[in-house]
């Protein structure tokens, strides 16, 4: 089975718009940008006290391909001029 990488399909609804706004996560020498989901789980115990027991997971954010016909065709020209 294949995963949908970057996809905002599988999310709920409410969600798509707000993971849609989400920069793409990236790391290079000027900054870096990464996303974590925390989940605490907390239970009715006597003896449980504080947050409750923790988990974090790193979550990767990308964007979809980008068709953009002008670099497209800079390329084309470039690739021309230099007999490639």
């Amino acid at each position: 089975m294949e995963k949908k990488f970057g996809s905002v399909e599988n999310l709920h609804p409410e969600l798509r718009h707000m993971v849609k706004m989400f920069s793409d996560s990236t790391d290079n020498s000027l900054f870096k940008i990464e996303y974590a989901l925390d989940i605490f789980v907390k239970h009715q115990s006597k003896l449980e006290f504080g947050r409750g027991e923790q988990a974090s997971f790193n979550i990767i954010v990308k964007s979809e391909e980008q068709n953009l016909p002008l670099v497209a065709m800079k390329e084309s020209s470039w690739m021309l001029s230099q007999d490639i």
